[in-house]
């Protein structure tokens, strides 16, 4: 073979010079692709096909054929470069050999692998062909693997190139059809990679090929490859679905039709693109950026809630000229042309193998075949693009399914709006809040919320989601005793009717009252005197270069999103409102700098910066240049009044999707309109404080101990000497790996959050050095009880209270147990702020307080991750730690949880004041808690007495 091959490079080689193509200028269209693979290198720009071949066949047939094909049609080999006089130009390769390859694998995955290797890098438009194919045998079978460059999509397609190989194969000579240049259009700009749990991007540097059999999705068969799904659609289907007797561009068009108002009533997608082929000529590949329009209508289809809705739009005249620059989705449809038709006439029994979507393209391609179907029968394949993650297309299958089976349609269109639908059980509602939530549309019916990154805050949409939406009622407590679907299917209760909340009022009035957790927060600032003590001083570092101007441009649109974040604050009379900047007005205002505008400014004084909320936005980002550190640092400044925990991860996901659009050139297209934090406000205050909930905290805390002491050894930290000061100083303690694991085993192990674990760690030690008995915790909870709001950027957090027993035979089980039942308990009633419940209690708020320590945990907070640029790469950030010079109170304790390059961590920071805690008594806390947590992570911690738990005494 190695002396066939050797004679078969000096036949290409006179071939080459024989068809070898004069240098010529190259068309707009290839001009265009070559400038874009020198600006974006990044960018995949080449279709792939793999096909499997009968291990009989004669691999060298297969090459003698791939060399006659490149022989006839020399273009097929063609190289960009510049000439003496500086143009570029188009010319042959120098031989066919570098156009195609014959190598051995061990198995069909290393053979896939290598293809999409080939597809990933870059081209050299000088040096590489546009045109490759591989030949790999393996023990089974021969699969060919073919790549085609985007600068050949005026002439070719893969199919056009199929059909000219089969007709060598057969002895037909290279009779390829002769086309005319197509005429070609880009694809709209697609924001789905930025739609929550649909838009999870699949990073193309890491596609896995699984067999069929290793597939953990249940519903329709699944295809090699993370990216594309089959289904056969029986008779009975088709019929039930109203497709039985439809054919051709009809067939096509109902299912297009079908399919985008599943996608607007399941997904809530709204402004979706779509391409339908003119005729009925099949195709094989996936979808590349680029539409035909000689063989292709395109439409904008708005929100369509029905299939009739849909076809009514679809029958306009192609509407082109009305498809703007960005839309919500892409959805290219084809009849799917076997590979096995393709290769018949030469007598093999080539199959298509599916490939993963590499290349940038529609967000979904669905083909139609009737292929091993029956009579009658049709097959579906959906291949899931770049922008979606491969999971959710496989969802997404399985449920358009059920969505054909008429099992969840009018009632989805009816909730179309709210991106979610009516399933047919209880448990299919539950698993698709628990899917949408997480992020996890993978997730089955027995998998555990906690172990797929749920927490508190994401429990409390869930619950606040299902009740306003679809009346199912679930408690916190069950959601902790039943983490799964399937689980809390049997524990919910479902409302005949759903009183749905009113939609915000969106009256446009400019001024507002404070809501009752901003007015709590309020007078806590006013008493102390309006400083810093509420300053939220973000920092990111960021690891790649950020275009600044760009991220101004971003944040600006969130800005402008959400007139929660551009509102001043002023008091008169002893009445505090709040008034929103018309958008018109936002640039009087300055919020941003960029470096070269901050010289001399350290992010540790921006941090101590004290806004003046009556005349300036309580936000100010300033790049600053960082001692010690080579890259750009964010200075990223809020006042407490307008952002809660909850609404740093909604920020953070719109200023990704901002600034993409942004540095896309683009404007962005926001996937929903959330409803004004100001609305929230007013309605707040006109449904007044209910009389129960305040009671439920008076009840709880009304013979509760107003003073905690840990030291009582005069002089041990315990002097008061300015008992106002806030000044105090931090410490931060990070527990190892093997620790943090361990908290996660006990949690689960007592059907907990890592919170109550936390929670029940931190009480733990308190008891341990002071020998409590009783003992009061301040704590924060989200404050959104209506999921209208779910979406606004605010202050919606309550500080409150919680009270905690100690018994002497007390293990830490039952702590961690009745951790959390107490803090789930009073979810439902954490809408009353702290200083009502001071207040009710004749306590005077500000001055006086239910409460010495504060435990928070900040749950995998979005502050570590990374921005994207247009062409998929991305610029990587990690938050910076704040120094922390004061403390509103004497302890607090912040756990955080982080996940950084796909490790889970935890690290505790423990602020404190200094005037009731000195060094000596701060390294006992720190020691105690430390060891504390070290203790609950070993195995059978939870039988473990607490009089047992380690303390530095």
């Amino acid at each position: 073979m190695a002396d066939h091959l050797h004679a078969v490079k000096h036949d290409d080689a006179r071939a080459m010079m024989r068809g070898a193509i004069a240098p010529r200028q190259p068309s707009d269209f290839q001009q265009q692709i070559w400038l874009e693979a020198q600006q974006m290198p990044e960018m995949v720009q080449k279709q792939a096909v793999a096909l499997s071949l009968p291990p009989e066949i004669d691999a060298l047939r297969v090459i003698s054929a791939l060399r006659r094909l490149i022989q006839s049609h020399p273009e097929l080999n063609q190289r960009l470069a510049f000439n003496d006089e500086g143009s570029l130009v188009a010319v042959s390769g120098a031989a066919v050999e570098e156009c195609y390859s014959l190598t051995s694998t061990p198995h069909r995955a290393a053979a896939l692998d290598l293809i999409l290797q080939r597809q990933r890098q870059g081209s050299d438009s000088e040096a590489v062909p546009p045109f490759e194919a591989h030949v790999f045998m393996t023990a089974g079978e021969v699969i060919l693997g073919l790549l085609m460059h985007d600068i050949l999509a005026e002439s070719w397609s893969l199919e056009r190139l199929m059909e000219a190989l089969a007709s060598i194969l057969a002895g037909a000579g290279s009779a390829a059809r002769d086309v005319a240049d197509a005429r070609l259009a880009r694809l709209p700009v697609s924001t789905l990679a930025g739609h929550g749990w649909l838009g999870a991007r699949m990073n193309a540097e890491s596609c896995i090929l699984r067999p069929a059999e290793d597939a953990r999705f249940p519903g329709p068969e699944k295809m090699e490859g993370l990216a594309s799904w089959q289904v056969r659609l029986p008779v009975a289907s088709l019929r039930q679905a109203g497709l039985a007797d439809l054919s051709g561009r009809a067939l096509i068009e109902a299912v297009g039709a079908e399919f985008s108002a599943f996608l607007h009533g399941f997904a809530g997608v709204d402004r979706i693109w779509m391409a339908l082929p003119r005729d009925t000529s099949p195709q094989m590949a996936m979808a590349s950026r680029w539409v035909d329009l000689t063989g292709n209508r395109q439409f904008l289809l708005q929100s369509p809630r029905t299939r009739t809705e849909a076809l009514s739009q679809l029958a306009k005249e192609d509407s082109a000229a009305d498809v703007p620059d960005v839309v919500d989705a892409t959805v290219t449809l084809a009849f799917r042309q076997s590979a096995e038709r393709f290769f018949a006439a030469a007598s093999l029994a080539a199959r298509a193998l599916a490939l993963p979507a590499l290349q940038d393209g529609p967000d979904f391609h669905l083909s139609i075949g009737s292929d091993g179907a029956g009579q009658g029968e049709i097959e579906l394949m959906l291949t899931a693009g770049r922008g979606v993650s491969a999971e959710a297309g496989g969802f997404l299958m399985d449920r358009f399914l059920h969505w054909l089976a008429q099992e969840v349609r009018s009632d989805a269109n009816a909730d179309a709006g709210q991106g979610s639908h009516q399933a047919t059980t209880m448990e299919d509602i539950i698993l698709a809040e628990f899917r949408e939530a997480l992020s996890s549309p993978a997730m089955g019916p027995e998998d555990d919320f906690f172990d797929h990154g749920g927490h508190s805050l994401i429990a409390t949409r869930i619950i606040g989601r299902l009740l306003s939406l679809h009346g199912v009622e679930i408690q916190f407590n069950d959601l902790f005793s039943a983490p799964t679907a399937r689980g809390l299917a049997l524990r919910a209760k479902r409302h005949l009717s759903v009183v749905a909340d009113a939609a915000p009022c969106g009256t446009g009035e400019e001024t507002a009252p404070l809501s009752r957790a901003q007015m709590s927060l309020w007078k806590a600032y006013s008493a102390f005197g309006f400083g810093d003590i509420f300053n939220i001083p973000f920092a990111l570092e960021f690891l790649d270069p950020v275009d600044e101007t760009v991220f101004h441009a971003a944040f600006r649109d969130v800005l402008l999103r959400h007139p929660g974040l551009r509102s001043l604050f002023s008091e008169d009379g002893g009445t505090v409102s709040q008034k929103v900047v018309p958008e018109d007005r936002l640039d009087d205002y300055r919020w941003f700098w960029t470096t070269d505008q901050s010289e001399g400014v350290t992010r540790q004084q921006e941090a101590g910066y004290c806004f003046d909320l009556s005349r300036e936005l309580p936000v100010r980002l300033r790049f600053v240049k960082e001692a010690g550190k080579a890259h750009q640092v964010l200075s990223f400044l809020f006042h407490h009044i307008v952002l809660d925990e909850w609404s740093v991860n909604l920020l953070m996901d719109e200023l990704k999707l901002a600034y993409r659009a942004r540095a896309a050139g683009n404007d962005v297209v926001w996937p929903n309109n959330p409803a004004p934090f100001q609305d929230f406000a007013r309605k707040q205050l006109a449904e007044g404080v209910d009389p129960r909930h305040l009671a439920y905290w008076t009840e709880m805390l009304g013979d509760a101990p107003r003073e905690l002491v840990l030291f009582p050894v005069e002089g041990d930290g315990a002097a008061a000497s300015q008992p106002s000061s806030p000044a105090g100083g931090w410490v931060e303690f990070k527990l190892q790996r093997q620790v943090s694991e361990g908290l996660y085993a006990l949690a689960k192990e007592n059907s907990a959050s890592l919170f109550n674990v936390a929670y029940a760690g931190i009480s733990g030690a308190l008891h341990r050095l002071g020998g409590l008995t009783d003992l009061v915790i301040g704590t924060s909870a989200s404050g959104r009880t209506d999921a209208a709001y779910f979406d606004t950027i605010g202050y919606f957090t309550t500080v409150v209270a919680h009270r905690l027993r100690f018994s002497p035979d007390m293990t830490v089980g039952a702590l961690i147990d009745q951790a959390r039942s107490v803090v789930n308990t009073s979810m439902p009633f954490t809408d009353i702020p702290i200083d009502l419940i001071e207040e009710a209690l004749g306590m005077t708020p500000g001055q006086d307080h239910l409460f010495e320590v504060f435990i928070q945990i900040h749950a995998r907070n979005k502050l570590n991750g990374a921005l994207e640029r247009p062409d998929g790469a991305e610029i990587a950030f990690r938050q910076v730690d704040p120094d922390k010079h004061e403390s509103l109170l004497g302890l607090q304790f912040e756990v955080m949880e982080e996940i950084i390059d796909g490790e889970r961590m935890m690290r505790v920071l423990m602020s404190y004041r200094a005037d009731r805690y000195g060094a000596e008594a701060v390294e006992k806390l720190t020691r105690t808690a430390q060891a504390v947590f070290e203790a609950f992570a070993m195995p059978g911690a939870a039988s473990r007495s607490l009089a047992d738990l380690p303390a530095f005494l």
